[in-house]
């Protein structure tokens, strides 16, 4: 079938408005859960601002974590909320969960296997130069050449991109991707020519990125701090902000006398544990949400003793659940059943078999010292033994999380030391080396709302989500067959097959999907948050009341 998207009026903020836009069918229940969301109003005790923003003022904001560099193959996730600013995709992701132009004004899906970008004319770089088609298909192949280090490789293995004719840029599938969509909206386009002049260089203090967006990088502290400045020649509305700066603190003493000092205008995503701290802050309203991000506790099954599945029986029985929701999360969470909220399923045809399966899956994580220390009799190492789990310095949830396991762990000879170490040494060692001791505690977000989007992320082998290095053939068999289907039942079905032969592996303990703030001083609106606000410009999330 096919689909084609036009633009027929003036634009906002570089998205046009449309006769038709391309909405999200798969999980589309999800989207209208997320954006559901609660307005919680504080009015407490502290030093909050409340100057009113707008034109030509500053905008300053609090994240979690920030990118070491911009270059495109160095972003995902949070990072992307300054990056797109700057290198802006061919289309939007939009929090009603719809897809709207901005550097192509016209997408034509003409089979389930190409699409058809027509590029908007009349957009330049911020440094001048002609935004091609050249342009666009050298950016997408940052991320497929062979051996890239793009964080987004994933979404974009065994695709190929050409240039047709003078504005039209064609993407080849190598089969069905309903996640195809969503990795556009991820993609920034960047220029060319200065790639290919500056080397391995840009993104860097020295080579700034440079884009086509509402905004340019000014200035940038790897990992801690980056401040954009408005784009004097965008092709679009005029941006509402003269320069936003986003800050990572780096700690929970810096970050709550940051929003104390009222400097800051709000922030995204503080850990659970310290928003009673903020919501006492005067002049600050929250909003949260639900997470799609999965609490979990991995087993490598290539090490001893994990590769024993007797050993990770016994360790699961030991997980309560219960006891971690209202201690590590403060009440702020939901119990897992599976690494995918049941909603996201739900939203592809009926309820009844989700609730079936989920109920399935939760009665075989029930915690039981009686069955774990039968399970661990039955193992290779009956008597117990040691075992190291890092956990990020970043997120105080995970390491409450290991030490609750490590105290019920003791009760069955198993001792756990709980480290923890900087975002960088835990990526290494947790996503990309495989070096840890084999029981992991992290938490993984969905990388859009599409309902595979989870499931491949962690079960696919060689994903460096799945730290179980799971590799099941009843697993891989439904994930590829899911990818061949539209939306309904046999979608639904199929990743539920994946779900239980990965659950039937005892390979991981699904623990939580926690609740998400974003906090802003009360002359600033948030907007429609979802857990993918990140995908969309956050110069549309909050704006002036």
């Amino acid at each position: 079938m096919q689909s084609s998207l036009n633009c027929i009026s003036s634009s906002v903020y570089g998205r046009a408005t449309l006769s038709k836009v391309i909405g999200i069918h798969r999980g589309g229940a999800l989207v209208a859960l997320l954006v559901t969301v609660i307005l919680v109003l504080t009015a407490c005790s502290g030093n909050g601002s409340s100057e009113s923003k707008g034109e030509g003022s500053t905008l300053k904001l609090l994240l979690p974590f920030l990118a070491d560099t911009w270059d495109t193959r160095d972003t995902s996730s949070v990072e992307l909320a300054p990056g797109l600013l700057v290198n802006e995709p061919l289309m939007t992701y939009q929090a009603d969960g719809t897809f709207a132009p901005t550097l192509a004004v016209k997408v034509d899906h003409p089979d389930p296997l190409t699409y058809v970008y027509t590029l908007r004319t009349g957009v330049k770089f911020s440094d001048g130069a002609k935004l091609t088609p050249e342009d666009v298909k050298y950016s997408f192949d940052l991320h497929i050449a062979k051996g890239t280090t793009s964080k987004i490789a994933r979404y974009w293995a065994g695709k190929t991109v050409s240039v047709e004719g003078a504005d039209q840029v064609k993407v080849t599938l190598p089969g069905p991707d309903p996640e195809f969509p969503y990795t556009i909206t991820k993609t920034g386009i960047v220029e060319k020519a200065y790639y290919e002049k500056n080397n391995g260089q840009v993104g860097t203090p020295n080579v700034p990125q440079i884009g086509t967006g509402p905004y340019t990088y000014e200035s940038f502290s790897a990992g801690t701090s980056v401040t954009l400045e408005r784009n004097s020649g965008y092709w679009g509305k005029e941006a509402p902000y003269k320069s936003i700066s986003f800050v990572t603190p780096k700690d929970d003493g810096s970050r709550l006398l940051a929003l104390q000092s009222g400097d800051y205008d709000g922030i995204f995503l503080p850990p659970l544990s310290q928003v009673p701290a903020i919501k006492a802050v005067q002049g600050l309203s929250s909003v949260k949400t639900s997470d799609v991000a999965i609490y979990r506790i991995s087993f490598d099954m290539k090490k001893a003793p994990f590769d024993d599945v007797h050993v990770r029986k016994a360790i699961t029985h030991l997980v309560d659940r219960e006891s971690l929701i209202k201690t590590a999360f403060g009440g702020e969470a939901t119990i897992a059943n599976s690494l995918v909220p049941k909603e996201t399923l739900i939203g592809l045809a009926d309820a009844a078999p989700v609730d079936s399966a989920y109920k399935k899956f939760g009665s075989e994580l029930t915690y039981d010292l009686s069955a774990a220390k039968a399970e661990l009799a039955q193992s290779s190492v009956p008597s117990g033994f040691d075992v190291e789990v890092p956990v990020h310095a970043s997120d105080p949830t995970e390491s409450l999380i290991a030490q609750t396991l490590a105290q019920s762990l003791k009760q069955i000879g198993i001792n756990v030391s709980v480290k923890s170490v900087d975002d960088a040494t835990f990526g290494n060692a947790v996503y990309l080396d495989h070096t840890t001791g084999g029981l992991m505690v992290d938490s993984w977000n969905a990388g859009s709302p599409e309902p595979g989007n989870l499931p491949f992320s962690v079960l696919t082998p060689g994903s460096i989500a799945n730290l179980s290095q799971l590799d099941d053939p009843a697993v891989n068999e439904a994930l590829k067959a899911y990818r061949n289907l539209e939306p309904g039942t046999e979608a639904q079905t199929k990743l539920l097959d994946a779900l239980t032969a990965a659950q039937s592996q005892a390979a991981y303990v699904p623990i939580a999907f926690s609740n998400i703030y974003t906090f802003a001083i009360d002359s600033l609106q948030v907007k429609d948050f979802t857990s993918f606000w990140w995908l969309t410009p956050i110069i549309e999330t909050l704006v002036s009341k």
